[in-house]
């Protein structure tokens, strides 16, 4: 379901936000309740932004980065994060 909603989606960050992210979200359910976030955009949003917080540690770190790039295209991630940044937004 991941790999053809990305196909789908392609470059585009709307369709992006609109195929893809439901699709992670659908995906990253179990942890993201686990660890208390909701299990919705606003959540993977917050569970990606908690991972700033081990950036000195470097299996977790790894562990984030390998995560994201399995959902989010290197071409469009930095204008991902200028919108959510822009928008009040948390950081990817």
């Amino acid at each position: 379901m991941l790999d053809q909603a990305k196909s789908t989606a392609g470059e585009d960050v709307m369709q992006f936000m609109m195929m893809v992210l439901p699709v992670a979200c659908t995906i990253l359910t179990p942890v993201l309740t686990k660890f208390g976030f909701t299990a919705d955009q606003l959540g993977a949003m917050q569970f990606i932004a908690s991972m700033k917080k081990f950036d000195k540690e470097e299996s977790i770190k790894e562990k984030a980065q390998s995560m994201k790039a399995k959902f989010i295209p290197p071409s469009i991630a930095p204008m991902l994060q200028g919108m959510m940044m822009g928008g009040g937004g948390m950081p990817m």
